[in-house]
């Protein structure tokens, strides 16, 4: 989800979070289309998430807050992702059956 306090930075992030997610877990699924292959493709997604927005924050932080590259905690982004990331992964690995069929109409 995208709050609309955050604005065109809360934008910004959220795109590069979530497209990194589903372009390495839809690639990922797309070559293994098993429940498995569901599995360890959701969970490259989040591991992928998690490390691209540690420098997405070092870099684009800064420049909508101001804040100094020093003040920007990443002992705390990293696990804050990683668990927006899964909670993600698992409804997508929840649901995504019951919807499938609507997507491939």
């Amino acid at each position: 989800t995208v709050s609309a306090s955050g604005g065109i930075y809360g934008i910004i992030m959220h795109i590069i979070a979530t497209g990194t997610f589903v372009l390495v877990a839809g690639f990922l699924y797309q070559k293994h289309k098993t429940k498995k292959g569901a599995l360890i493709a959701l969970l490259c997604g989040v591991v992928a998430w998690g490390l691209i927005m540690m420098p997405a924050n070092l870099i684009i932080t800064p420049i909508f807050t101001g804040m100094p590259v020093e003040a920007i905690l990443l002992p705390i982004i990293l696990p804050f992702n990683l668990i927006k990331a899964g909670i993600n992964a698992v409804v997508t690995f929840l649901v995504y059956k019951s919807v499938s069929p609507l997507l491939h109409r």
